[in-house]
């Protein structure tokens, strides 16, 4: 979502790029916003979201040689011209879609693009990614709140119920004091105000007017005398003067600091009745009040007090228009409404600006605009007027039913604007028709073009009645609350991001009848009525900004008021996006995953929660295949040929890994805070694959037997009909050391047959870390979606702290492939574990981990947990998400879009936080994951074929298919077989002096090589580039230093000085990632895959040590190997296999908190627009050479 400019590209980089983008557009493809026909007849640019926008008519802006071609176009085409913009050479208009094709071939026209709404330029609080609002507390007053609460400056919150009963709350949602008003006082109908001295105001609906500290104590209070009592509420003035009316129609002001009274004035008029609401003050200090006039012909009266208690002016409506609301201002006018008509008056001198008949009753007060324009609603009509009282556009009405037996909707509430005042929002009461789509909507609120009148979406609460005006947020989000206790937070483009539900049982409705109150940050406070049929009996609900400090004091977890609530103090959802997917009802939904782990148990007390779902839990577990030891059945189940078959039941987990890996995945508790489910596809179905014992370890057979279970699906004849028939997702959460390339691996064999077969393949990168090459089986292989960990530092949705743990795996791997491929949270990660409570390992059914690790258990169902385990989880239930709206994906496509939509890390200065070797394209991000519109239909994994690669071996073999042996009786490597298999980019070069690694990639055409990273050649730990640049080893017998970037006689060029050559970030990645990219192992196959693509061993592949083959260590190889056979290429020790039966294989190793300070890095987003409408090519060449030497790491050295 950010485009970040450079100022100075190298002249290097200029001339690759000249070279590069030539060429792509030579090979180019044609644009795709038009059709070749359309492009031939006409060079217009057309903004790409115009093409995909769905509305009949689009707001745009027109540019053309002159602003007279520009209108003459729209016009032939039957569109409407809004604005003259010859400053540009354009017009504003409004055209219809179809048209647009027409209206790009007009000859003089240039471009056309989307007429957006501009908000002031704005940062975002550094660090957050999340707009939620948690819920802090909610309080009971056991009284009514008349009035919404009051924010005050320190964060915290100020409410006085009808009766005084005065309730104020901190910011991090604690009590700070509960106490009484006199009781002699009261009713208090009106929400405090604070002053700029700290001082909170309060007045009664009597006769007294109060001051407190924000800690509740008294300070003064200012009492009327004789017959009179205050109306309305408090207006501050400047200096902090309190202005109050009373029904004697006295103004009031007092010195705010001590409560002297400083003058009254009676407003006086030709029977100007009682005041109608609080008075408001100008910015000029001024002070406007209105009273509504008397009799059968009222006549109302405006006011205008200067502030030294003067009358300026009165302005009296013609008989019988008495007003109903206050005075509204804008910056020169004030505008009064009677029934039917609104008045504008000019500020100055009170004198009538103009007045406009509705020509029916208006609903609700007016809403103006900074510059003059007045927004109104009558019961079926919202209305747009100018600074001149002039229509903006035909009155936008709410659509009426067809017939006469059915009920139209009616706008009952004011307009809100938004922050740019482009959009004007309305909601409405009742069923509404819509005739477009021939259907009726319950109660929606429309987003309204405020210059054309247009609709540009709605929102449906469906059968829950608004009875509230929407609040338009500081961010241009808006707020809905409705009488059935949900509260809703809307996007500008009319997308829930989230929604909280106050619902808190069968008995409890907690209607939302109030104005919200909201403080900064946009911090929420709102009135709660629990029980409908007592509505004086009220509470007060706080939601407030997540954390960005960790809370010791704070439980992990605690009890909720609701059966199926918890109080999770670290949301796993909330820091990948999932709670704004699942406000789209997307959780999982007939999508099943496979975990294959050390099993699954459900404790009692979840069992019991199950039981009170019914079936439904029942259904989405499809059952454990339990294949330790002989597979036999113990407590129960179906035994099968190789493995028992149990139901949630009696199935089992000893070690307590599995369990919590599928909770992490599948939790379908509530969280209390932020009102979202705990994990993060909780409607996904979940089949358990038992194959590590209760010590959490297991053999490779056992993983492979589990593996090729999936594949075979035989459970899909036994399951209920309302589960999935097929499995997706496999969940790999266990590691084994890699000790021969990934093609000769069993379980990575195993695994690709899983890929080719449409299974998406999610495997953890092993907590081996933080050293180079420490990525594990099945980790390592370049076909699947290896997921290293992100650590939020426990502050969910701030990213600002969030760091690398050091125990994530670390890539190149073995075979030179880029991993891991993306990160996901994997630290400090809640989810279900049994303790019962007994330590005595003879007779406790606690889990092993349990046992271990008695101080991360943090109730008796829920454990607190670190690891690539924990990511891998996190990845798998994004998976879901993305598979249920998108089912027909492939694997590769899968990989492609979670890689694509990834967010990499960088500093504050733009430049990668991370080695790509340590992250991958970044942290996954659910909601573009599963929504993005702007992710091609593109497949990971380019370049290679996993059909061929599984079909060959490596092993040289006679006539008769026996193996070939030399005379020293190893085995014989066939090099045709090898060109079937795949080498990564990723190559290895130790310093000149021995000390240093230097990781890179080369492009043997451009004489250019691209660094990654650098390790210490003794313990593989990685050195910054600030110490690289320090140190300044030299490489290649002293012809490239990593400082200066020499070019050296083997003709390359140093590309990537001081850094990581991670190319990606505009929306796909490395390079571009259309198809091409680093999306999982490419080979060389990043530009396109022609030329460079490791296709079938041709150019650059496993050619038997050759060029740059690990075979015999020649070349930029693997020089020196870190002691495992294969890599030595003397006798080729990796061709001996595995032992199936012996090797190892255990769940992800065990790691503690992460108990140093790390350096945290934000988390930065940069998206592409508009890729679809350019071909692959040019947007490779694009960003290849424009990334690299713009992310500030890169520089470009060519040879001379």
């Amino acid at each position: 979502m950010y485009h970040q400019n450079r100022k100075s590209v190298a002249k290097a980089g200029m001339k690759l790029a000249a070279i590069i983008i030539v060429l792509s557009l030579l090979a180019s493809s044609s644009w795709q916003a038009l059709s070749a026909s359309e492009q031939e007849s006409s060079s217009t640019y057309i903004e790409p979201a115009l093409v995909q926008s769905e509305q009949s008519e689009l707001a745009v802006i027109v540019t053309a040689d002159s602003s007279d071609t520009a209108k003459t176009a729209v016009q032939a085409i039957g569109g409407q011209v809004t604005s003259d913009l010859w400053l540009i050479n354009a017009v504003g208009a409004v055209i219809n879609a179809e048209a647009l094709p027409q209206l790009a071939a007009y000859p003089g026209v240039t471009s056309i693009v989307n007429n957006k709404g501009v908000e002031p330029a704005s940062v975002p609080p550094a660090g957050w990614v999340t707009d939620i609002r948690v819920k802090k507390g909610i309080y009971d007053l056991n009284d009514n709140l008349a009035a919404p609460a009051t924010f005050l400056a320190d964060g915290g919150i100020f409410a006085v119920t009808e009766n005084g009963n005065v309730l104020i709350v901190n910011k991090d949602g604690s009590e700070r004091s509960r106490f009484s008003l006199a009781k002699n006082t009261g009713p208090y109908l009106t929400s405090p105000v604070q002053g700029a001295n700290g001082l909170v105001f309060v007045v009664d609906a009597n006769k007294q007017l109060q001051a407190f500290d924000a800690n509740g104590n008294s300070v003064w209070t200012f009492g009327l005398s004789g017959n009179v009592h205050f109306v309305h509420g408090i207006a501050l003035g400047a200096g902090d003067v309190v202005y109050v009316l009373d029904d004697g129609r006295f103004l009031h002001a007092i010195n705010g600091s001590n409560g002297q009274e400083l003058w009254n004035i009676k407003l006086k008029g030709d029977k100007p009745g009682m005041p109608v609401a609080t008075p408001v003050v100008g910015a000029d200090g001024t002070i406007y009040a209105a009273t509504a006039g008397v009799g059968n012909t009222p006549q109302g009266h405006l006011f205008a007090v200067q502030p030294d208690g003067t009358q300026k002016w009165l302005f009296q409506a013609v008989l019988g228009h008495g007003f109903n609301y206050g005075p509204v201002l804008s910056s020169s006018k004030v505008f009064i409404t009677s029934e039917q008509t609104v008045y504008a008056v000019n500020m100055a001198d009170g004198t009538q600006h103009y007045a406009y008949n509705a020509g029916a009753v208006i609903t609700a007060q007016p809403t103006a605009a900074a510059d003059g324009r007045l927004y109104l609603v009558t019961q079926n009509n919202l209305i747009g007027l100018d600074a001149n009282g002039h229509q903006l556009f035909t009155p936008f009405n709410a659509p009426s039913a067809p017939n006469a037996n059915s009920t139209a909707g009616s706008f009952q509430t004011s307009p809100a604007l938004s922050p740019d005042e482009a959009t004007v929002y309305v909601s409405t009461a009742g069923r509404v028709y819509i005739p477009a789509d021939n259907e009726y909507e319950s109660h929606p609120m429309f987003a309204i073009n405020a210059a054309t009148g247009h609709e540009l979406w709605r929102y449906t609460l469906g059968d829950n009645t608004l009875v509230t005006s929407p609040v338009v947020l500081s961010d241009g989000n808006i707020i809905l609350t409705n009488q059935a206790s949900k509260l809703h937070n809307i996007q500008p483009d009319g997308v829930t991001y989230y929604q909280h539900d106050y619902n808190f049982g069968a008995n409890a409705v907690n209607t939302i009848t109030q104005p919200i109150a909201v403080g900064a940050h946009n911090n929420i406070a709102l009135r709660l009525i629990p029980d409908p049929g007592n509505p004086t009996i009220t509470q007060l609900a706080y939601l407030g900004e997540p954390s960005s400090v960790w809370d010791p004091s704070l439980p992990y977890v605690a009890p909720a008021p609701a059966t199926r609530e918890w109080k999770f103090a670290i949301s796993t959802a909330l820091d990948v996006g999932a709670d704004v997917v699942f406000n789209h009802n997307v959780r999982g939904k007939n999508v099943a995953i496979a975990v294959i782990d050390s099993g699954i148990y459900f404790d009692p007390s979840i069992r019991k929660y199950i039981s009170g779902l019914g079936p439904r839990v029942g259904q989405h577990f499809i059952g454990q295949a339990d294949f330790v030891g002989n597979g036999q059945c113990i407590n129960g189940g179906v035994q099968n040929s190789g493995y028992c078959f149990t139901t949630y039941e009696n199935s089992n987990d000893g070690f307590g890994h599995g369990t919590h890996v599928a909770g992490t995945i599948w939790n379908n508790f509530r969280d209390y805070y932020t009102g979202t489910m705990a994990g993060i596809a909780p409607n996904a179905e979940i089949l358990s694959v038992r194959v590590l014992d209760d010590n959490g370890q297991g053999t490779y057979e056992d993983v492979i037997e589990g593996i090729q279970y999936v594949v075979s699906q035989p459970f899909a004849n036994i399951k209920p009909a309302a589960k999935a028939t097929t499995i997706r997702i496999i969940n790999l959460s266990l590691s084994a050391q890699a000790t021969t390339p990934y093609f000769v691996d069993p379980i990575n064999r195993a695994v690709e047959a899983a890929w080719e077969n449409g299974i998406v393949v999610l495997a953890a990168a092993g907590n081996s870390g933080p050293g180079a090459q420490t990525i594990t089986v099945p980790g390592n292989d370049p076909y699947v979606i290896t997921v290293g960990a992100i650590d939020s530092n426990k502050t969910p949705g701030y990213w600002a702290d969030d760091f690398i743990p050091d125990w994530s795996g670390a890539g190149p791997t073995l075979d030179g492939f880029i991993k891991p491929d993306v990160l996901a949270p994997g630290g400090n990660v809640i989810s279900f574990m049994y303790n019962d409570g007994n330590t005595d390992p003879a007779t406790t059914h606690s889990s092993k981990l349990v046992l271990e690790h008695p101080d991360y258990s943090v109730t008796s169902s829920f454990f607190r947990m670190n690891g690539t385990s924990m990511a891998t989880a996190v990845a798998s239930g994004v998976t879901a998400l993305m598979l249920q709206e998108h089912p027909n994906l492939t694997p590769d496509q899968v990989k492609f879009r979670l890689t694509a939509t990834a967010r990499f890390a960088a500093n504050d200065n733009n430049q990668l936080g991370y080695s790509p070797l340590k992250q991958g394209a970044g942290r996954i991000w659910a909601p573009d994951a599963v929504f993005s519109t702007d992710i091609p239909l593109e497949s990971a994994n380019q370049g290679m074929d996993i059909t061929t690669d599984l079909a060959h071996g490596w092993i040289l073999k006679d006539s008769n298919g026996n193996p070939i042996y030399d005379d020293q009786g190893n085995l014989q490597v066939d090099n045709a077989e090898l060109a079937y298999h795949y080498q990564g980019p990723v190559q290895r070069v130790l310093s000149d002096d021995g000390q240093v690694y230097l990781y890179y990639i080369a492009d043997p055409n451009e004489n250019t090589i691209i660094a990654l990273g650098a390790a210490r050649a003794a313990d593989m730990t990685w050195i910054t580039p600030e110490v690289m640049a320090l140190e300044n080893p030299t490489f290649f017998n002293n012809n490239m230093s990593w400082e200066n970037g020499y070019t050296w006689a083997g003709g390359y060029g140093w590309l990537g000085g001081v850094g990581y050559g991670w190319l990606g970030g505009v929306g796909y990645g490395w390079l571009g990632g259309v198809g091409y990219g680093w999306l999982g192992g490419v080979g060389y196959g990043w530009l396109g895959g022609v030329g460079y693509g490791w296709l079938g061993g041709v150019g650059y592949g496993w050619l038997g040590g050759v060029g740059y083959g690990w075979l015999g260590g020649v070349g930029y190889g693997w020089l020196g190997g870190v002691g495992y056979g294969w890599l030595g290429g003397v006798g080729y020790g990796w061709l001996g296999g595995v032992n199936m039966n012996t090797a190892n294989v255990a769940s992800t190793s065990w790691v503690d908190d992460h108990v140093s300070s790390p350096t945290a890095v934000s988390l930065q987003s940069l998206h592409a627009e508009g890729q679809n409408s350019v071909s692959p090519t040019l947007i490779i060449a694009i960003l290849v050479l424009v990334m690299l030497v713009s992310l500030g790491y890169l520089h470009i050295y060519r040879a001379q």
